[in-house]
């Protein structure tokens, strides 16, 4: 802020320099009572930019459980088939293409010519092609058996039965169709070796024997939780 004084050559240097001093504390008292000019607010610090987040790692789907029918032959062609059911429980540690498996299941002959039953437990493992949870696959698998099996055979006025235990094993492939997420379909066919060989006599006769190699069809449903 500036200011002009002007003086008259009459007026004496005292009251020139009271001149002063009167325009000068005006200047500062003007000044001291202006409005402070508004502060500018520093821009606000940019956000950081936020971390990539990784997608989460698909789901494992380690078990599976499948609920099958079974038709069986492991008894002479001239006799019927045998039909059943297995539960089987299946588990592949970290997504790993192999797995490992266990299984009960109960079949009896369709006609009583004579009469069959069998009660079979089986563990084992295998291989699958594709992942648990893919629309197709194939697994091939391997197995310990062992059965119970209970015949027993009659004429008017006579009748024998006999219980005997039977051990082996088996293979198969299986294929498998994932027409829901958690819901697949399941077809296979299997072959087994059991021992001992048995033989059904009535009067001291052979009414049937049993061979040591049978085959199997499997059709059912899977669970993948």
């Amino acid at each position: 802020m500036e200011r002009d004084i002007t003086f008259a050559v009459e007026d004496p240097p005292g009251d020139r320099w009271a001149s002063v001093g009167v325009v000068i504390a005006a200047l500062v008292t003007a000044e001291s009572q202006r409005a402070p000019s508004p502060v500018r607010p520093n821009p606000p610090p940019p956000k950081p930019k936020p971390f990539p987040v990784a997608p989460p790692p698909p789901a494992e789907h380690p078990l599976r459980i499948d609920a099958l029918a079974q038709l069986a032959r492991v008894t002479k062609p001239s006799y019927p088939a045998e039909l059943g059911g297995v539960l089987r429980v299946a588990f592949a540690p970290a997504r790993s293409p192999f797995f490992l498996s266990v299984s009960g299941g109960y079949s009896a002959r369709l006609a009583p010519q004579p009469d069959i039953s069998i009660v079979s437990a089986a563990a084992g493992g295998g291989f699958r092609w594709g992942k648990p949870d893919a629309r197709w696959g194939a697994e091939l698998h391997i197995e310990g058996l062992a059965q119970w099996w209970t015949l027993s055979a009659s004429e008017p006025g006579r009748s024998e039965s006999k219980g005997v235990w039977r051990f082996g094993g088996a293979t198969g492939v299986d294929g498998t169709w994932g027409f829901l997420p958690r819901l697949h379909a399941v077809v296979g066919a299997s072959v087994q070796v059991l021992a001992p060989r048995v033989d059904v006599n009535v009067r001291a006769q052979s009414a049937e024997w049993v061979p040591p190699v049978g085959a199997a069809l499997i059709a059912g449903f899977r669970f993948v939780p």
